[in-house]
């Protein structure tokens, strides 16, 4: 029988899983000594970002086991998808608000009329979550007007898998349903006696076990993870590593694609990342991110922007406008700078991830391939996104600059792009190039060096240039036009 530690304290989500595990010969355990480990800051934006951080500092307890995380929570539509990842401190939230705002009104020495009064109870346990009750007394009371045809909802759940520290895979799982206006049930825990599930007429508090490992959003992602397991399983792999997947199923296209690269057996592989590991333009999109954060003083940002016009319009090089976008950030501490990019890359580019390239990298690393990042974009982007693929910091070629103090200079080391991407493959890497992945006509010196290139969601000037010599062009799931 195969063993899954779980990272959790809480029956419910225990009862949910062993529910779902039944059919697979899956024995579900606590985390050897969890209550007794430091407690996992749940302060992600998203409900991947808390069970990646959960699932990966509570692994490194449990050495070479797979430990699986959740974060979950209740979306409503008619609240803009709050309760979302506070669903857990719902009430907290409101409690801590209400009495910060009856604190300032005290300090003014009287009471705002109409003021509530401080709550005879505390609704906070001592993980500074809420108790059930307050939390469903809290959502019933912001829908108490929404009518019953607008009051839809979902149950959001997200798993991720770990080893060692490392992020193996995430796995989501979700549950439609409607909110009632007074619990049934009593079988369930949190929201769970006001969702109600019309496919079978029921509550989520009056499933069985057998019911909610069937219909609940944690049964499908844990399902998810089972399959992923059963699949690796019966390919004959070790079901770890420290790599990155996505959930196991593709489409025939996908599937093709990563059995014809991983049937070369590249020693070595190079991976551009704007628009072959994900889509879209994230040192763009970073550039207005920390300008629209202010992460740099208003007088750069709004120089900034206008030199970034002067780039569109021709006027300014590609290689001068990735290399202003690293040296903007001169005199920022660099440790803000990664936790800002690492914020930023969970915030935008997270849903943005090919997750056919991933479980490439994922199955490359497994063959033993060496494993190279070359992007244009700023390092502190591109480290944060090299993780999620299990690429070594030190195998991150990006845009950047000298620290010095701490802090970011103006001082460039390098901007990896168009030939100056050759350039750096030869001087750090130095190898010869077996696979080379991009998806840009600034992609085109590196492609050129490689004995297998592959162009990845490619512009229309490198599928040209693909075309007319022979380069394999794969389009992700979604992306071909």
């Amino acid at each position: 029988m195969k063993r899954v530690l779980v990272a959790t304290s809480n029956p419910g989500k225990i009862r949910d899983l062993v529910g779902a595990a039944l059919a697979h010969n899956v024995q579900i355990e606590m985390l050897p000594g969890f209550s007794s480990l430091p407690s996992v800051v749940e302060d992600g934006a998203t409900f991947e970002a808390n069970a990646r951080k959960k699932a990966e500092q509570y692994s490194k307890h449990a050495a070479g086991e797979i430990v699986i995380a959740d974060d979950s929570g209740l979306e409503v539509d008619a609240l803009s998808g709050a309760p979302g990842v506070r669903s857990a401190r719902y009430a907290a939230d409101e409690h801590t608000a209400s009495g910060l705002r009856i604190s300032a009104e005290k300090k003014d020495g009287k009471a705002a009329a109409g003021s509530e009064p401080v709550p005879s109870h505390d609704p906070l346990r001592h993980d500074g979550n809420s108790v059930d009750e307050a939390n469903n007394a809290r959502l019933l009371r912001e829908l108490h007007d929404v009518p019953d045809e607008f009051r839809t909802a979902r149950f959001v759940c997200v798993i991720v898998a770990a080893r060692n520290g490392h992020t193996l895979a995430t796995f989501q799982g979700k549950a439609e349903g409607i909110l009632l206006r007074a619990s049934r049930g009593s079988n369930g825990f949190g929201y769970d006696p006001l969702f109600y599930f019309p496919e079978i007429g029921k509550t989520f508090a009056e499933l069985s076990a057998e019911e909610k490992a069937r219909y609940s959003h944690r049964g499908a992602a844990f399902r998810a993870f089972l399959a992923w397991e059963d699949e690796r399983a019966g390919d004959g792999e070790d079901p770890g590593g420290a790599a990155l997947v996505a959930p196991a199923a593709f489409a025939q296209q996908a599937r093709d694609f990563i059995g014809s690269v991983l049937a070369l057996k590249p020693a070595i592989a190079v991976f551009d990342c704007d628009g072959t590991l994900w889509s879209g333009d994230a040192g763009a999109d970073f550039f207005y991110w920390e300008i629209e954060r202010g992460l740099v003083s208003p007088k750069v940002g709004e120089w900034a922007r206008a030199r970034y016009q002067e780039y569109v319009a021709g006027r300014v090089s590609e290689v001068e406008m990735c290399g202003e976008m690293v040296t903007i950030n001169r005199g920022i501490s660099n440790e803000v700078l990664q936790r800002a990019a690492t914020e930023f890359f969970e915030e935008v580019v997270s849903p943005r991830i090919f997750p056919e390239l991933q479980e490439l990298i994922r199955r490359l690393a497994e063959q033993g391939c060496e494993l190279w990042a070359v992007s244009s974009t700023n390092n502190w982007v591109v480290d944060a996104g090299a993780k999620r693929f299990a690429i070594p910091p030190d195998h991150v070629l990006a845009a950047c600059v000298e620290v010095e103090n701490g802090c970011a200079t103006g001082r460039l080391i390098r901007v990896p792009t168009d030939e100056l991407k050759a350039v750096v493959i030869r001087e750090v890497i130095g190898k010869p190039m077996d696979a080379v992945f991009g998806n840009s006509v600034h992609d085109q010196a590196m492609l050129e060096l490689a004995k297998w290139p592959f162009c990845v969601n490619p512009n229309p000037d490198l599928e040209k240039i693909a075309q007319e010599r022979g380069w394999t062009v794969y389009w992700p799931e979604g992306m071909r036009k």
